[in-house]
């Protein structure tokens, strides 16, 4: 049975989701965090009962591998350079994304250098409705050419979109910016194409510097239009829909015809939800989607390490690395900094009290026939 590698977790934010991923593992022990030592990150070591290390040196020298979740230079953070630092005491490195393209090319040339492995972690595109929505989009595209793209998504995660898209479509280049509304509004748009594809992105472009990254309107809505329809990932954890392309009969009178002599385009759905009607709530989502997917990244640096997975596999996905942290650049330019909302409403609004109050304006008759239909 092969040897059980050790890894550390830096960081202790977002870093306790990589930390729940590890535990999933049969391939990988925690034994330590890296942090500043914080109240926080005392009681993250204590919780899940590992050593809290406060400084590189402090580091034994058996560590197989590091994650680093810890804001990369881009954002102003140490996460870049610390991913740096681990990588020259021989140390495989996962470093959670957004990188910007510089940071990536020298994280990949230090790990060559010390002939050690890197991986850029991005959950997003393996949740379970992500990965249904691109495998269904490659699907489509091999039969007709894609039209549009149409995108709404919070600017916390335009990184992962570029990565989705990089797996939707069959190339990122030629890209262009074409046109962009900025405004002091909740959404700014940007208009651009994408290896010819016309793309729109309405962006949430905003963000409470008291609450960070918590003040989310939304992750990813992206819709695919082609010929026949349009395939909509409604949000990042589902549904997918598929709504065929409304063509009208070739009829001399449409309704009456229609009722008589129905094509097999006109019984199909008109929206169609491609999978398991039931969604995950939020409380799965935080516990199990998430460190899930974050295991997806685990897996590929253990797979490079065992050699499951060729170094040669390594220099591909640095090379697409490469290409998506260009293409989030040129988007995050063309959006610019964020607007500051100050005291977002974070009051909790629960369905029950909308659906009843909808209920309630109904007549007895409408009211027992809407019941009905459940």
């Amino acid at each position: 049975m092969r040897k059980k590698l050790k890894g550390i977790v830096c960081g202790v934010r977002f870093g306790q989701f990589y930390i729940e991923a590890i535990k999933k593992s049969e391939k990988i022990d925690l034994v330590g965090i890296l942090s500043k030592g914080s109240d926080k990150s005392n009681k993250c070591a204590e919780k899940y009962h590992t050593k809290l290390y406060t400084k590189l040196e402090e580091l034994p020298p058996d560590i197989d591998i590091a994650c680093v979740v810890i804001r990369s230079g881009v954002l102003g953070g140490e996460g870049t350079a610390l991913a740096i630092g681990l990588m020259n005491k021989g140390i495989h490195v996962v470093l959670e994304q957004p990188v910007h393209q510089k940071d990536l090319a020298l994280c990949y040339k230090t790990a060559k250098q010390n002939k050690v492995f890197f991986v850029l972690g991005d959950l997003y595109p393996e949740l379970p409705s992500v990965k249904k929505f691109i495998a269904l989009s490659q699907g489509i595209i091999e039969h007709q050419n894609p039209l549009y793209i149409n995108i709404d998504l919070a600017t916390q995660v335009s990184f992962p979109l570029v990565h989705i898209l990089n797996k939707v479509l069959p190339s990122l280049r030629p890209s262009e910016i074409q046109q962009t509304i900025k405004e002091d509004t909740p959404f700014q748009v940007i208009s651009l194409k994408i290896a010819g594809t016309p793309v729109v992105i309405r962006a949430h472009n905003q963000v409470d510097l008291k609450i960070s990254d918590s003040y989310l309107h939304l992750f990813h809505s992206i819709t695919l239009g082609v010929g026949g329809g349009r395939l909509s990932l409604i949000d990042t954890h589902g549904p997918v829909t598929w709504q065929p392309r409304l063509v009208s009969p070739d009829y001399d009178f449409i309704p009456a015809d229609l009722k008589q002599n129905p094509t097999e385009r006109m019984l199909e759905e008109s929206n169609l939800i491609i999978g398991q009607p039931k969604y995950p709530n939020y409380q799965e989502i935080l516990t199990q989607l998430w460190p899930d997917a974050i295991l997806q990244d685990i897996e590929r640096i253990i797979g490079l390490i065992n050699g499951s997975i060729s170094e040669n596999q390594m220099a591909k996905w640095g090379q697409q690395e490469l290409l998506c942290a260009q293409l989030w650049h040129e988007i995050s330019n063309a959006l610019g900094y964020p607007n500051n909302c100050e005291n977002p409403e974070k009051e909790y609004l629960p369905i029950s009290t909308i659906v009843s109050s909808y209920y309630q304006k109904l007549s007895m008759s409408k009211r027992h026939e809407e019941l009905s239909k459940k």
